[in-house]
């Protein structure tokens, strides 16, 4: 399975308002896709945050150049994830997320970035993983990790860009 393929873009941009709160939001989110995909051996290139027109984007990239890497679903899932649960960690420990977060995390928006790929990861035959134990191992690693991702999203929102050997600093 193709992992982060562009087959999956960001929401729409009208979602994305900037401030604060967005470029700490994308940080987050990034760097728990950068801790769970580390934690089911997926390699990670770059991980980047952004200002693009009116909102911000982030993207975590496990090959060069925008390439995929083979993984299993299940490595697929947790990887995904790894982003919405890490803002809901963040949210459950009460600090401020945008409330167009809410959206791209809402099946409303499911045809489009992380929701699509997860439906169609949890879809895969191969697969073990229902929604709710993906969470809860997530929700599991990334607490456990929790420290790493702060560290990675500190270092996404005064950098912009972290390179693989940059990331290995961190973790």
């Amino acid at each position: 399975m193709g992992l982060f393929s562009p087959r999956y873009p960001a929401p729409a941009d009208e979602l994305m308002p900037v401030g604060a709160v967005d470029w700490h939001a994308t940080s987050v989110h990034e760097a728990g896709h950068v801790v769970a995909a580390r934690e089911v051996g997926l390699p990670v290139y770059e991980v980047w945050i952004d200002q693009r027109k009116d909102h911000v984007v982030g993207r975590t990239e496990v090959a060069p150049n925008g390439g995929t890497v083979e993984g299993s679903a299940d490595q697929e899932i947790i990887l995904v994830l790894g982003g919405l649960e890490a803002e809901a960690i963040h949210r459950a420990q009460g600090r401020a997320l945008p409330p167009y977060r809410d959206a791209v995390a809402s099946t409303r928006v499911a045809r489009r970035g992380d929701v699509a790929a997860l439906r169609d990861a949890l879809a895969d035959p191969e697969a073990s993983f229902t929604w709710s134990a993906a969470e809860a191992e997530v929700n599991r690693l990334l607490a456990r990790r929790w420290q790493t991702v702060e560290r990675i999203a500190s270092a996404l929102r005064q950098k912009g860009h972290l390179s693989e050997a940059g990331i290995r600093r961190l973790v």
